[in-house]
Protein backbone atom coordinates (compact mmCIF):
# COMPACT_ATOMS: atom_id res chain seq x y z
CA UNK A 1 0.00 0.00 0.00
CA UNK A 2 2.83 2.37 -0.57
CA UNK A 3 0.88 4.41 -2.75
CA UNK A 4 -1.75 3.22 -5.79
CA UNK A 5 -1.24 5.07 -9.11
CA UNK A 6 -4.77 4.00 -9.73
CA UNK A 7 -8.31 4.05 -8.63
CA UNK A 8 -8.02 0.33 -8.11
CA UNK A 9 -5.01 -1.08 -6.83
CA UNK A 10 -4.21 -4.41 -4.68
CA UNK A 11 -0.09 -4.45 -4.11
CA UNK A 12 2.06 -6.87 -2.32
CA UNK A 13 0.12 -6.62 0.86
CA UNK A 14 -3.13 -7.69 -0.06
CA UNK A 15 -2.06 -10.40 -2.74
CA UNK A 16 -0.52 -11.91 0.62
CA UNK A 17 -3.94 -11.26 2.48
CA UNK A 18 -5.77 -13.02 -0.27
CA UNK A 19 -3.07 -16.18 -0.15
CA UNK A 20 -3.81 -16.27 3.21
CA UNK A 21 -7.62 -16.22 3.19
CA UNK A 22 -7.86 -18.44 0.10
CA UNK A 23 -7.84 -21.29 2.64
CA UNK A 24 -9.75 -19.56 5.39
CA UNK A 25 -9.78 -21.30 8.99
CA UNK A 26 -11.64 -20.10 11.92
CA UNK A 27 -8.47 -19.32 13.85
CA UNK A 28 -7.98 -16.03 11.83
CA UNK A 29 -11.57 -14.86 12.77
CA UNK A 30 -10.73 -16.00 16.45
CA UNK A 31 -7.61 -13.63 16.09
CA UNK A 32 -9.62 -10.86 14.74
CA UNK A 33 -12.04 -11.08 17.09
CA UNK A 34 -9.47 -11.07 20.37
CA UNK A 35 -8.48 -7.97 19.44
CA UNK A 36 -4.61 -9.21 17.95
CA UNK A 37 -3.78 -6.36 16.31
CA UNK A 38 -3.72 -6.29 12.87
CA UNK A 39 0.12 -5.35 12.31
CA UNK A 40 0.65 -8.58 14.72
CA UNK A 41 -1.67 -11.04 12.67
CA UNK A 42 0.57 -9.87 9.23
CA UNK A 43 4.08 -10.02 10.93
CA UNK A 44 3.16 -13.73 12.31
CA UNK A 45 1.70 -14.67 8.92
CA UNK A 46 4.32 -13.08 6.59
CA UNK A 47 1.55 -10.37 5.34
CA UNK A 48 4.06 -7.65 6.69
CA UNK A 49 6.80 -9.12 5.76
CA UNK A 50 9.60 -6.59 6.81
CA UNK A 51 10.22 -3.80 9.40
CA UNK A 52 9.86 -1.02 6.46
CA UNK A 53 6.48 -2.47 5.68
CA UNK A 54 5.00 -2.24 9.29
CA UNK A 55 6.18 0.87 9.85
CA UNK A 56 4.28 2.02 6.67
CA UNK A 57 1.16 0.27 7.72
CA UNK A 58 1.37 1.91 11.29
CA UNK A 59 2.73 5.38 10.32
CA UNK A 60 1.45 5.63 7.23
CA UNK A 61 -1.80 3.84 7.01
CA UNK A 62 -3.07 3.44 10.26
CA UNK A 63 -1.58 7.07 11.10
CA UNK A 64 -0.82 9.80 9.06
CA UNK A 65 -2.94 9.00 6.13
CA UNK A 66 -5.92 10.34 6.27
CA UNK A 67 -5.90 11.78 10.02
CA UNK A 68 -8.97 12.80 9.73
CA UNK A 69 -10.40 9.22 10.28
CA UNK A 70 -10.52 7.41 13.38
CA UNK A 71 -10.94 4.08 14.30
CA UNK A 72 -9.39 3.09 10.94
CA UNK A 73 -7.40 -0.59 12.08
CA UNK A 74 -11.46 -1.16 13.76
CA UNK A 75 -13.06 -0.61 10.80
CA UNK A 76 -10.49 -2.91 9.08
CA UNK A 77 -10.78 -5.94 11.41
CA UNK A 78 -14.44 -5.32 11.46
CA UNK A 79 -15.01 -5.81 7.38
CA UNK A 80 -12.69 -8.94 7.87
CA UNK A 81 -14.60 -10.23 10.73
CA UNK A 82 -18.03 -9.59 8.90
CA UNK A 83 -16.09 -11.48 5.75
CA UNK A 84 -15.37 -14.32 7.48
CA UNK A 85 -18.19 -14.77 9.31
CA UNK A 86 -20.00 -14.84 5.52
CA UNK A 87 -17.19 -17.04 4.08
CA UNK A 88 -17.17 -19.33 6.56
CA UNK A 89 -20.74 -20.05 6.60
CA UNK A 90 -20.68 -22.82 4.38
CA UNK A 91 -19.34 -25.00 7.25
CA UNK A 92 -22.20 -25.28 8.87
CA UNK A 93 -24.11 -26.81 6.01
CA UNK A 94 -25.25 -30.62 6.38
CA UNK A 95 -22.95 -31.85 4.68
CA UNK A 96 -20.37 -29.02 5.51
CA UNK A 97 -18.82 -27.32 2.36
CA UNK A 98 -15.60 -25.43 2.02
CA UNK A 99 -15.00 -22.09 2.90
CA UNK A 100 -15.25 -19.09 0.35
CA UNK A 101 -12.19 -17.29 -0.50
CA UNK A 102 -11.68 -13.77 0.60
CA UNK A 103 -10.15 -11.51 -1.96
CA UNK A 104 -9.30 -7.72 -1.16
CA UNK A 105 -9.58 -4.37 -3.18
CA UNK A 106 -8.11 -0.83 -2.71
CA UNK A 107 -10.34 1.34 -4.13
CA UNK A 108 -8.57 4.74 -3.79
CA UNK A 109 -9.86 8.69 -4.39
CA UNK A 110 -13.31 8.69 -3.10
CA UNK A 111 -14.98 10.74 -0.44
CA UNK A 112 -15.17 9.03 3.07
CA UNK A 113 -12.71 5.56 4.45
CA UNK A 114 -14.91 2.83 4.30
CA UNK A 115 -15.05 -0.78 3.80
CA UNK A 116 -17.75 -2.69 1.47
CA UNK A 117 -18.15 -6.45 1.70
CA UNK A 118 -19.96 -8.27 -1.08
CA UNK A 119 -20.45 -11.68 -1.78
CA UNK A 120 -20.85 -13.89 -5.08
CA UNK A 121 -21.61 -17.55 -5.39
CA UNK A 122 -17.94 -18.84 -5.29
CA UNK A 123 -16.04 -15.85 -2.85
CA UNK A 124 -16.23 -12.74 -0.64
CA UNK A 125 -14.83 -9.53 -1.89
CA UNK A 126 -13.49 -6.86 0.54
CA UNK A 127 -13.02 -3.37 -0.54
CA UNK A 128 -10.96 -0.85 1.09
CA UNK A 129 -12.25 2.56 0.02
CA UNK A 130 -9.90 5.71 0.81
CA UNK A 131 -9.58 9.42 -0.07
CA UNK A 132 -6.54 9.68 -1.50
CA UNK A 133 -3.45 9.10 0.02
CA UNK A 134 -0.68 11.48 -0.03
CA UNK A 135 2.30 11.09 -2.87
CA UNK A 136 4.80 9.08 -2.12
CA UNK A 137 7.40 7.76 -4.04
CA UNK A 138 7.62 4.15 -5.26
CA UNK A 139 10.33 1.94 -4.79
CA UNK A 140 13.14 0.46 -7.21
CA UNK A 141 12.59 -3.06 -8.40
CA UNK A 142 12.72 -6.03 -7.04
CA UNK A 143 10.00 -4.41 -5.04
CA UNK A 144 6.88 -4.34 -8.06
CA UNK A 145 4.76 -6.77 -8.44
CA UNK A 146 2.83 -7.61 -11.05
CA UNK A 147 -0.97 -7.19 -10.85
CA UNK A 148 -3.98 -9.39 -12.05
CA UNK A 149 -5.12 -6.13 -12.73
CA UNK A 150 -5.60 -4.61 -16.22
CA UNK A 151 -6.73 -0.77 -17.12
CA UNK A 152 -9.27 -0.61 -20.32
CA UNK A 153 -9.38 2.54 -21.39
CA UNK A 154 -8.53 5.39 -24.13
CA UNK A 155 -5.52 5.11 -25.54
CA UNK A 156 -4.29 8.53 -24.26
CA UNK A 157 -5.28 7.66 -20.90
CA UNK A 158 -3.43 4.48 -21.10
CA UNK A 159 -0.37 6.25 -21.92
CA UNK A 160 -0.81 8.86 -19.34
CA UNK A 161 -1.38 5.94 -16.25
CA UNK A 162 1.27 4.28 -17.90
CA UNK A 163 3.91 7.25 -17.14
CA UNK A 164 3.01 7.47 -13.32
CA UNK A 165 5.14 4.47 -12.55
CA UNK A 166 8.33 4.13 -12.60
CA UNK A 167 10.38 2.92 -16.10
CA UNK A 168 12.35 0.97 -14.03
CA UNK A 169 9.06 -1.28 -13.20
CA UNK A 170 8.99 -1.95 -16.71
CA UNK A 171 5.26 -2.60 -17.28
CA UNK A 172 4.39 -5.10 -20.17
CA UNK A 173 3.11 -3.15 -23.44
CA UNK A 174 -0.39 -1.80 -23.98
CA UNK A 175 -2.06 -4.52 -25.48
CA UNK A 176 -4.69 -2.74 -28.58
CA UNK A 177 -8.46 -4.17 -27.94
CA UNK A 178 -10.10 -1.96 -30.77
CA UNK A 179 -9.85 0.91 -32.63
CA UNK A 180 -8.73 4.06 -29.97
CA UNK A 181 -8.88 1.31 -26.38
CA UNK A 182 -5.93 -0.58 -25.07
CA UNK A 183 -5.36 -2.90 -22.12
CA UNK A 184 -2.83 -2.27 -19.76
CA UNK A 185 -1.24 -4.88 -17.19
CA UNK A 186 -1.04 -2.83 -13.73
CA UNK A 187 1.79 -3.40 -11.45
CA UNK A 188 2.07 -2.52 -7.78
CA UNK A 189 4.16 -2.45 -4.49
Amino acid sequence: MAGARTAIAKGRIFQLVDSRLNSLKEEYLTQLEKGVPLTDIGTSSGIVYSDSVAQHVKQDVFGAWWPNVPLKEELIRSAYMHAMRIALAPLKHQPPDPPKPIVTYWVVGLKDFELMVAESEKQVTVFLITPKHPEVPLPPPPADVTENLWLVAPAARVEEVKALFPQEWKLEAPQDLVTGVRALRLKGY
